[in-house]
């Protein structure tokens, strides 16, 4: 954020606040910001390839007003850096978003929820590989990406982007199961 503005912090495996414009809120912008940072922190794992060999993140999203929106904006970012995106097309309960983490075997994925917080409130949960919300050393590494100077890259159509896919039919089943 531009400087003597204090932004919103990213803590305890992700974000949350109340939805509004600002650096302290969740809104888009934030939320873009924060996925660039986590992309950042994938590519400095050594973890960027290209086409099928890309790393993956998975996003699910809860039924809050926003949530939608806050993971279609994390999805553009994701893929502007080359990350291969699944994004469920409707809401997902957590664990499920935990399990296709690991089942499509992502980098990351994250949950747009807030869960037990008021409603003028969303949140930004963050989950490594393992399909658990992040730990140390992931966790201050994602937030030193995310405090530099991140320049977002051109946003692709998620349409026709080979980087973006519903992941329901390959992991309904076996969740399921």
């Amino acid at each position: 954020p531009p400087t003597g503005l204090v932004a919103l912090t990213f803590g305890t495996a992700g974000l949350r606040a109340k939805e509004g414009r600002g650096w302290n809120r969740m809104n888009a912008v934030t939320v873009a910001l924060t996925s660039q940072g986590i992309a950042d922190y994938i590519a400095e794992e050594g973890e960027i390839g290209e086409g099928e060999h890309a790393p993956s993140v998975c996003i699910g999203f809860d039924g809050r007003e926003g949530s939608l929106q806050f993971a279609t904006a994390a999805a553009l970012s994701f893929a502007s850096s080359g990350l291969k995106v699944y994004i469920f097309d409707a809401l997902v309960p957590t664990p499920l978003l935990a399990f296709a983490t690991r089942e499509l075997r992502c980098r990351a994925g994250v949950m747009v929820t807030a869960s037990h917080n008021p409603k003028e409130y969303n949140g930004y949960k963050v989950y490594w590989g393992n399909g658990c919300q992040i730990v140390p050393p992931h966790d201050a590494g994602i937030a030193a990406c995310i405090e530099e100077e991140l320049p977002i890259g051109p946003l692709p159509d998620p349409a026709g982007s080979p980087l973006v896919a519903d992941p329901e039919a390959e992991v309904g089943a076996a969740y399921l199961r």
